[in-house]
């Protein structure tokens, strides 16, 4: 496998996990513009204290609805773990 087509898979199996963390299907996730940044804390560095999930501006509102976890703010916070398909379910 070549270095593209594994960074292409990672990057599928990773997509796959944010939408399986917010109950939306990977479709569903890439029409939102569902991206994850890790949260560091105050420092901004050192150890990954969880996951903040934004979206786009204009994201579809019926699959909005189904975002387990979507706050006032339209963020979701996920756990240093929910991302990591090697965690305990």
């Amino acid at each position: 496998m070549s270095s593209r087509a594994l960074d292409d898979a990672q990057e599928a199996r990773a997509h796959a996990l944010l939408a399986q963390a917010l109950v939306i299907t990977p479709e569903e996730a890439e029409i939102v513009g569902a991206v994850a940044e890790e949260d560091h804390g105050s420092s901004g560095d050192g150890p990954t204290y969880g996951y903040s999930v934004s979206f786009a501006r204009d994201a579809d509102p019926a699959i909005m609805a189904k975002v387990v976890g979507l706050e006032a703010d339209g963020l979701v916070h996920l756990g240093p773990n929910d991302l990591d398909e090697d965690a305990p379910s």
